[in-house]
């Protein structure tokens, strides 16, 4: 699961949790309809932090408390394979450094 979609997952849990339909989170959070829409279903890929500060002000929620979950730790990023496992690497002058190569790349 990449970070969008992670996003995504957050902002429709929470809408259940509280009990919001996207018009009411867009009259809380003062994001337009359009936009919340244009996150969850695909069309803004990368929505800007002010905008989820916004959507996250909306809900009652802080940055940190949004982002802390299950969604965005290591172990999905793991699953997802943008987690990269570490592996030495020599270095032109002969030390050896530590690289970490995601998944798929």
């Amino acid at each position: 699961m990449d970070t969008y979609d992670s996003v995504r997952l957050r902002i429709f849990q929470l809408c259940e949790e509280k009990h919001m339909a996207i018009y009411k989170l867009s009259v809380k959070s003062s994001v337009a309809p359009s936009t919340i829409k244009n996150i969850l279903y695909g069309k803004s890929r990368n929505p800007g932090i002010v905008t989820l500060k916004m959507i996250c002000d909306g809900f009652g929620v802080t940055l940190a408390e949004f982002f802390d979950e299950k969604y965005f730790g290591v172990g999905a990023r793991k699953e997802s394979g943008l987690y990269g496992e570490q592996e030495e690497v020599a270095a032109a002058d002969g030390s050896v450094l530590k690289e970490t190569a995601a998944a798929g790349r």
